[in-house]
């Protein structure tokens, strides 16, 4: 990993596996912590546990990579992200970007869903993990108007809503160059054939089925799309408005 950390100019420290983890890494505050569940003196899990209950580490941002995939035991401790070892260069960037973004940004995100209760669930798995603030939308219509007074950083959207559903909201966002790269998570109990899946597939984040929603799916998905477009913001080149 220092390899990769220090190309972006990340400062890379280890620990000294004779002292306590915990200890030394409240000693260090450091930005992140960079954690393998697997380890030769003492058990990760219980590593985590311990960061996320000590008055001084709680708050610091824990990245799990490690080649064991129990990621929701990793989320249910506290961790911040998972990823599931062989790690790429990108994966790991994109994730330290996201926390990067997060520490000092409110994230700005939209739900658009006719369903009340189903806004409201989503909102309190939000608000539970992240600083986010929250707007809400009842069908395609009002999201786009919404949209066109504070743009989002990102949406969280059903397909099947009255006056304009999901699927006619995302062809008028992919269509406006000032909202087409709105990073979009679907959320919705909508039954897809193979062609509707496919084409969206090109057009969102990732699909969800509300059925089998669960916070930890939900807050890993949000993580990592806001961290995949941070990362394309960050590879545009900056263009200053001149009066």
């Amino acid at each position: 990993y220092k390899r990769f950390l220090q190309k972006q100019q990340y400062h890379v420290l280890g620990l000294d596996h004779n002292r306590d983890v915990v200890t030394q890494i409240s000693e260090l505050s450091p930005f992140a912590v960079l954690l393998d569940v697997i380890l030769p003196e003492k058990d990760g899990w219980n590593v985590l546990k311990e960061l996320k209950e000590n008055a001084h580490t709680k708050d610091i941002p824990v990245l799990v990579c490690s080649i064991a995939s129990d990621k929701n035991r990793g989320f249910s401790l506290g961790a911040t992200n998972y990823l599931i070892k062989p790690i790429v260069e990108d994966e790991l960037i994109e994730a330290l970007s996201y926390i990067d973004n997060t520490d000092t940004e409110e994230v700005n995100v939209l739900i658009v869903d006719d369903k009340a209760d189903d806004i409201l669930l989503t909102r309190r798995m939000l608000e539970a993990q992240g600083n986010y603030n929250i707007n809400e939308a009842y069908n395609g219509k009002e999201g786009l108007n919404l949209i066109n007074r504070q743009k989002p950083d990102l949406i969280i959207l059903d397909l099947n809503m009255p006056e304009m559903d999901g699927f006619t909201m995302i062809e008028e966002l992919k269509a406006n160059e000032t909202t087409r790269s709105i990073p979009i998570i679907i959320v919705s109990g909508e039954h897809l054939t193979a062609k509707q899946r496919d084409k969206l597939t090109d057009q969102v984040e990732v699909l969800l089925q509300k059925s089998n929603l669960t916070e930890n799916e939900l807050l890993e998905d949000v993580s990592q799309a806001l961290a995949r477009l941070r990362q394309e913001e960050k590879k545009r080149p900056r263009s200053d408005n001149i009066p």
